[in-house]
């Protein structure tokens, strides 16, 4: 799935929401999730061939990190940035 740049801007703009808290953001990425925009995989403890990081993939933009805070930052960063090629038209 392709997403627009209106869906990835949509999903920035309540994420990056002031009065928006961290469950918040949880809650609605894993909605976008269930809508099929994408998945989340949680780390799995006690395996060894997991890599123990959350992963986050939306709107075809991949992030990880040791902690929803960092995934979610990670991912919005990464988003910014294929925001960014799409003004300059050099989006994936």
């Amino acid at each position: 799935m392709t997403a627009r740049p209106t869906q990835i801007a949509d999903t920035l703009r309540t994420l990056n929401a002031m009065a928006i808290s961290l469950d918040d953001q949880i809650a609605h990425l894993r909605d976008l999730s269930h809508w099929g925009h994408g998945t989340i995989k949680l780390p799995q403890p006690g395996n060894s061939w997991d890599s123990q990081r959350l992963e986050i993939t939306l709107h075809g933009i991949a992030a990880d990190g040791a902690s929803w805070p960092e995934a979610i930052r990670n991912w919005t960063t990464a988003a910014r940035a294929e925001l960014a090629g799409y003004a300059t038209g050099d989006a994936a």
